[in-house]
């Protein structure tokens, strides 16, 4: 009898303390309680060489929604190999940065399928070298050359495969973990001016961005 009522402590406090380990988020990747959470994170451990290897996974289905080396704590900068995931365990995208910034190749990937979408080759957050994208049933679709992030070659292909004319690509850019991902990283990432704040104006944001 006392052995088991050790054994019960025992998992109770492991219990508890992973709990406190874990950070939850909203879906607008915003900490949270576990009551509100849409993502949750276990605890973060630094490796040897300095990195922190952040798993953050679906509270609705615990299937993982990254995988990633980071240089700091809180998943701000990557710098390493990332994978994010959709919510049926389908890897959505994988690639590398290097403080923050993609740098060689990426794939993206259908999510139903888990067919290859695109590869497409950075540097320094720039296209670099080939791009091709393929169709669902896997024949590519286009084949890009780009040169200091412009455009210099193109070809485009049918669905069987034949070579016809050009034509641009009107699939909207996405964000690495989709579009909540995204929201989360704004929010992260913007900063109220501060003569906004001492005014207390009400004050509008205008981003562009590079993809």
């Amino acid at each position: 009898m006392k052995h088991y009522l050790l054994l019960l402590l025992l998992f109770v406090s492991f219990a508890v303390q992973a709990q406190q380990d874990t950070t939850w988020f909203n879906k607008y990747w915003e900490k949270t309680i576990k009551d509100s959470a849409f993502y949750f994170r276990p605890l973060v451990r630094q490796s040897s060489d300095g990195h922190y290897l952040i798993k953050d996974y679906y509270i609705s289905t615990g299937k993982l929604q990254e995988e990633g080396q980071y240089s700091d704590k809180d998943g701000t900068m990557q710098d390493g190999g990332t994978k994010f995931y959709y919510d049926n365990g389908v890897l959505e995208s994988e690639g590398n940065a290097i403080n923050g910034v993609s740098n060689g190749v990426w794939k993206i990937y259908y999510k139903n399928s888990g067919k290859i979408r695109s590869t497409r080759f950075f540097k320094n957050g720039f296209f670099k070298g080939k791009l091709i994208s393929y169709y669902p049933n896997g024949v590519v679709e286009r084949k890009e050359i780009w040169k200091r992030g412009r455009l210099n070659e193109a070809h485009c292909y049918t669905r069987t495969g034949k070579d016809t004319i050009y034509f641009e690509d009107f699939s909207l850019p996405r964000f690495p973990g989709g579009d909540t991902a995204y929201e989360g990283y704004m929010l992260k990432h913007m900063t109220y001016p501060d003569l906004c704040k001492k005014k207390q104006d009400p004050w509008q944001s205008i981003c562009s961005h590079f993809f």
